[in-house]
């Protein structure tokens, strides 16, 4: 994977931009990729302690999180960064079951359906990020 190193003059520190395109075969398959990539995202940026009122904020829209963004506490991180560990684990899992090798197309939308229930697409974006959000993309 390329890893991109950029300095910027608002930090003391370079920022890493790990970069890899993933091929998929078929669109069920990406929004698989696409959610499990959004939490892991989500779950490095909590666990680094960066942009924390950004991730509550968008936590906070999801009660099984159990924050209120007014109320947060740095005393729940630990919490909250076990409960995203677990849904990437989750959705490792319906990553593999997308597979369209064997998965009729109604097979794969009742997957991404029970998926999405499960686990909520979070939509979390850096702040800058050129990358249109998947809620703007459908819109």
């Amino acid at each position: 994977m390329p890893i991109e190193t950029i300095y910027h003059d608002s930090f003391d520190y370079p920022i890493f931009h790990v970069l890899e395109q993933i091929e998929v075969y078929d669109g069920s398959s990406a929004i698989g990729f696409d959610h499990l990539l959004n939490h892991i995202k989500v779950l490095h940026t909590l666990a680094n302690g960066v942009a924390i009122k950004d991730v509550i904020a968008i936590l906070s829209q999801h009660p099984h999180y159990g924050i209120a963004e007014d109320e947060w506490k740095y005393e729940n991180l630990d919490k909250l960064v076990r409960i995203l560990e677990n849904e990437c684990s989750i959705l490792v899992q319906y990553v593999s079951l997308l597979s369209p090798m064997d998965n009729k197309e109604q097979k794969q939308q009742r997957i991404i359906t029970e998926m999405r229930e499960r686990v909520p697409f979070l939509d979390y974006r850096y702040p800058n990020d050129s990358f249109l959000s998947a809620a703007d993309r459908e819109n």
